[in-house]
């Protein structure tokens, strides 16, 4: 992935739009699952009784590995990505850390949404709720890309300029 931009503010509007692509998806697969079920109240799981604890279980499990190996992940990466210069190629690279990153809690939603609806428990839409919650947490600003880079008062300079990022 080829991420190019002039400003800072191109910069984080390319990478809001990617967090926002990340967020959209699973609303849409919400809003339809639920319109097609009616109401929460009526979830009814599509697998037998005896298969619901451990797909259940299962759907949990992965939930909470994702979302914690989303941050062990950028943990262990942004280290890296603060080593870097020139500061475009620093951006860059908190640019691709992040995509993943929300690709993790990307996945954790999906984990979210089938035990929901395939397992039919409603604790899973809680989940989910902590999820939206993370999800703007998470919301990309210069001002958080600048602490989380640890970035110069030069480099802020620049990331904040109209003039551009060289």
């Amino acid at each position: 992935m080829r991420f190019t931009f002039k400003t800072g503010m191109e910069y984080i509007n390319k990478l809001r739009m990617i967090a926002y692509s990340f967020l959209a998806a699973p609303l849409a697969v919400f809003v339809a699952l639920y319109l097609k079920t009616g109401k929460a109240e009526t979830l009814n799981p599509l697998l037998p009784p005896d298969m619901v604890f451990p797909v259940s279980f299962g759907l949990f499990i992965l939930y909470v590995g994702l979302l914690v190996y989303s941050y062990i992940f950028y943990a262990m990466r942004i280290k890296g990505a603060r080593s870097e210069q020139p500061l475009r190629q620093k951006l860059r690279k908190y640019a691709a850390i992040a995509v993943i990153r929300l690709f993790y809690l990307e996945m954790a939603t999906a984990a979210c949404l089938a035990g929901a609806f395939v397992a039919g428990q409603k604790a899973f839409l809680a989940l989910f709720v902590v999820l939206l919650f993370i999800f703007s947490i998470e919301n990309p600003s210069l001002y958080r890309v600048a602490r989380q880079l640890r970035l110069t008062k030069a480099e802020k300079d620049t990331l904040f300029s109209v003039d551009g990022v060289d």
